[in-house]
């Protein structure tokens, strides 16, 4: 799970499809499974502090 500031940043980092997984090819070759896409939540409130 990662927190982000708003779905801009999210392209930014992704790009135009927000929703497949950014697995860096070192990481995957590492994996046994990984998903290989993603979903993201809008949070209203954090109660963390």
């Amino acid at each position: 799970m990662t927190r982000w500031e708003s779905m801009d940043a999210i392209r930014q980092f992704a790009g135009a499809e927000v929703e497949k997984a950014v697995v860096e090819p070192e990481a995957a070759a590492a994996l046994v499974s990984f998903d290989r896409t993603v979903e993201h939540y809008e949070v209203l409130e954090d109660a963390s502090g």
